[in-house]
Order: structure tokens, then sequence, then C-alpha cells
């Protein structure tokens, strides 16, 4: 079982502290939450980080900005 030592996530952007938090919750998944006593706690967990991504993508931008970038337009 692969262990986390020691990690700070304070210096993470949001992208990274999602995609640190959505390895976490596989790697929570593939040893189970009966094994490592979190079976209580990991509903809510799961229900956070989905939250998370909706607030990411929201975050992006509107689908005009989307349109832009990919027409070449960059903001100053």
């Amino acid at each position: 079982m692969e262990q986390i030592i020691d990690f700070t996530l304070r210096p993470l952007r949001n992208n990274e502290h999602y995609q640190f938090m959505s390895d976490f919750s596989k790697m929570i998944t593939a040893t189970t939450p009966e094994t490592l006593g979190v079976v209580n706690q990991f509903p809510a967990f799961t229900v956070v980080l989905s939250n998370e991504a909706i607030a990411i993508g929201v975050e992006d931008g509107s689908s005009l900005s989307k349109k832009m970038r990919s027409a070449g337009y960059s903001p100053r």
C-alpha cells in the first residue's frame, strides 16, 4: 500500500489540489474504506470532492471564454 508521509496542500493551485484529492480518493477506494477505517467519513469526502470538481469547472470561465481561447484570444 502506498503511503503519504508528509504533504502540504497549501501551495497547490485549485486544479492541482483537486488532482491530488482525486488520486487520494482512488487510493482509498483501491484499499477500501473498510480496511482504512473511514467508512463513515468517505461518503462525505466524495460529496465534497464532487463539489470541488463543479467549482473548478465554473472557474474555467464561461462557454464564450472557452471559444475565445480556442480562437487564439489571450487577455493581457
